[in-house]
């Protein structure tokens, strides 16, 4: 997935609305909520989100164990996957899976 420069803008542009109107609806503003997460994807938009929900500025997370996986939401979803499988008594599918998927991460990390 590319990241588009138009993101930023759209956010800075729509999304304290969005936030506005939702909470609206719920009976609630933003000075109810105590805490923001998100999952921005680029140091980007956590700046503009600061910007747009007027926070201080948060510290990036600079270590953890994704830090140090090229496609670390891959990796999650392979280990739910097989792991899935496992719990239910699947191992042959855990099994046939835990090998495609080693084919596909070689591919990955290959590109």
């Amino acid at each position: 997935m590319l990241f588009s420069r138009d993101i930023p803008v759209t956010v800075r542009n729509d999304l304290g609305t969005a936030v506005d109107d939702f909470l609206d609806k719920i009976g609630l503003s933003r000075q109810d909520i105590d805490d923001f997460i998100c999952h921005p994807g680029r140091a980007k938009l956590i700046d503009v989100m600061e910007e747009v929900f007027d926070l201080p500025s948060a510290a990036l997370v600079r270590h953890s164990p994704y830090c140090y996986l090229r496609y670390p939401n891959y990796a999650v979803v392979a280990g739910e996957i097989t792991v899935l499988s496992l719990v239910f008594g699947a191992w042959r599918i855990a099994f046939v899976f835990f090998l495609s998927q080693c084919d596909n991460a070689v591919v990955a990390y290959q590109n």
